[in-house]
């Protein structure tokens, strides 16, 4: 996976930034992800393409400082999401957007292994997409976005989102230039869990379709690009 401008992967500048245009570009193998089954679309964010889910396939990378906000006095996340198709309802597990645990249950309620995770559960009304994170003592619903096949207002209508774990306790998600804020309770661990994008390991991945014959479930198309993390 290829580094663009603004973060070209040099010592100064750690931290991955993903923009999906294809496999076979990366000089920076260190911090490469892995690719399996991957689709693209023409549709994006920034640059040609931007990587699709229909529930096959997924991305994944052994773990890494930049990928945890454990012993960072700020970590952030930051990527742009587009729902193309929504999946059928009703939806009883919980997709993975970008994770690093496996979650089980239906959001806010569930249990978690991991660190932290970004999940997408399809919802007539209400929140769809939640932002999970582990610690010590508890896990930690932090904050839920109701976000659907209409409600993004970037370029070529994605989604702009980005979640930060600050000094303190603070968390704070950006969407769509809607800030929102909540603490957590517990004290941050560094966890052994690989960064998977488009596969929740506890549920579902990204555009999978569930239930059982004849009750299966179309599970959508889902866009993400521009992924990237940074600390301070």
């Amino acid at each position: 996976m290829v580094f663009k401008k603004g973060n070209p992967g040099c010592p100064c500048c750690p931290c991955p930034c993903y923009y999906f245009e294809g496999s076979g570009k990366d000089s920076f193998g260190n911090k490469r992800l892995t690719e399996s089954g991957t689709l693209y679309s023409t549709t994006s964010s920034q640059g040609s393409q931007s990587a699709k889910f229909t529930g096959s396939s997924y991305f994944q990378r052994e773990r890494h400082p930049c990928f945890s906000p454990y012993g960072h006095t700020t970590w952030t996340i930051s990527f742009d999401l587009k729902i193309v198709d929504e999946p059928e309802l009703v939806q009883s597990q919980a997709m993975g957007l970008i994770t690093r645990g496996a979650w089980d249950g239906n959001p806010p309620a569930g249990t978690m292994s991991g660190e932290w995770a970004i999940i997408y559960e399809h919802q007539e009304t209400g929140n769809t997409v939640y932002f999970i994170l582990k610690t010590d003592s508890t896990t930690n619903a932090l904050h839920g976005l109701a976000l659907n096949d209409s409600s993004g207002t970037g370029t070529s209508g994605f989604n702009t989102i980005s979640w930060t774990i600050g000094t303190g306790t603070a968390s704070k998600v950006v969407a769509n230039g809607e800030e929102y804020t909540n603490n957590y309770v517990g004290v941050l661990e560094y966890g052994n869990d690989d960064l998977y994008i488009g596969n929740n390991t506890g549920g579902l991945k990204l555009g999978e379709t569930s239930g059982e014959f004849p009750d299966i479930l179309y599970g959508g198309e889902i866009l993400i690009d521009n992924l990237c993390f940074s600390v301070t």
